[in-house]
């Protein structure tokens, strides 16, 4: 019974902080890979620099997934 309890603790551990990431193959890509992934030919990382002194990471597509 109480090594029951130990795998419904552990499954239930495991589905609730993320650890089981075998389904989701986006869980560890960047933005660029991404849109790659999902059939964007281009991608493009923008930085920009606010005047209180912030760096703005930005994500340009500039084409459709068609290359248009």
């Amino acid at each position: 019974m109480l090594s029951v309890l130990f795998l419904v603790l552990f499954v239930n551990l495991r589905l609730a902080y993320g650890l089981d990431s075998g389904h989701d193959p986006e869980i560890n890509m960047t933005t660029i890979q991404m849109a790659q992934w999902w059939g964007y030919k281009e991608a493009n990382i923008v930085y920009a620099q606010t005047e209180d002194g912030y760096l703005l990471e930005m994500h340009h597509i500039p084409y459709g997934r068609n290359g248009k």
